[in-house]
């Protein structure tokens, strides 16, 4: 019985290279490990999540598919359940920016790791890329896609010497792979927001601050980018 996948994860699907083994962080029901399983693009899989309920149904999932030989269901919080479990690949999707971000930062990951991370959060990724600038991760790729009218963001990183520096791609991310279409459609919603959050700042008589002087020179090199 072949798996089928959302948009959302086909396109996470397609940031993950063969390899042999492949955790899964907040698995819910194991569909994209199982996935990647049945294409032959990994040859072992972990399915971790927090919560009891999903990890059930990922059980189900993984005797429903027959892959109870090479897909193992783990409990636990963010990617402690495979900290002595090797992987070469870590897949961190379907969560806000900022909880990836706290995952990332509670496995301690050292300088030297050669893990492949592919990250795709639901919220606040402008924030999850400045983490990860600061912290010495390298994005590799980033992709879009749009699934059920929203437009979801994908990439992959691990440690490494080529960290954004501009503050604007920090914020919004390099194009790299994605469409030319909803790159641009992307950018239009970064822009858009920013100018919702100086709107509101103006009309509150709010005093400028550090922060509002550099949304409005985000705002302007946006403008500059779409022209």
């Amino acid at each position: 019985m072949e798996l089928k996948l959302s948009k959302r994860l086909l396109t996470v699907a397609a940031l993950v290279p063969s390899c042999d083994t492949l955790a899964d962080i907040g698995s819910d029901h194991g569909l994209l490990p199982l996935y990647l399983l049945q294409k032959q693009r990994i040859k072992k899989a972990y399915c971790c999540d927090i919560r009891p309920g999903p990890l059930k149904a990922a059980e189900k999932n993984i005797v429903l598919y027959g892959l109870a030989d090479v897909a193992t269901p783990l409990l636990g919080s963010g990617l402690f359940p495979v900290q002595n479990r090797p992987h070469e690949v870590a897949v961190i999707a379907g969560m806000g920016g900022e909880t990836i971000a706290q995952i990332l930062g509670d496995d301690e990951i050292a300088d030297d790791d050669p893990r492949l991370f592919v990250l795709q959060p639901m919220s606040r990724a402008n924030l999850l890329r400045e983490y990860l600038a600061e912290n010495e991760f390298e994005v590799l790729d980033f992709v879009l896609c749009k699934d059920g009218g929203h437009l979801y963001e994908c990439f992959s990183v691990r440690k490494g010497k080529n960290v954004e520096t501009d503050p604007l791609y920090r914020y919004v991310g390099r194009q790299h792979h994605a469409d030319d279409a909803l790159y641009k459609e992307h950018l239009t919603e970064y822009r858009r927001r920013l100018l919702t959050i100086l709107a509101g700042h103006a009309a509150s008589g709010a005093v400028e601050t550090e922060e509002t002087a550099k949304q409005r020179a985000l705002a302007a090199a946006l403008d500059q980018l779409l022209r």
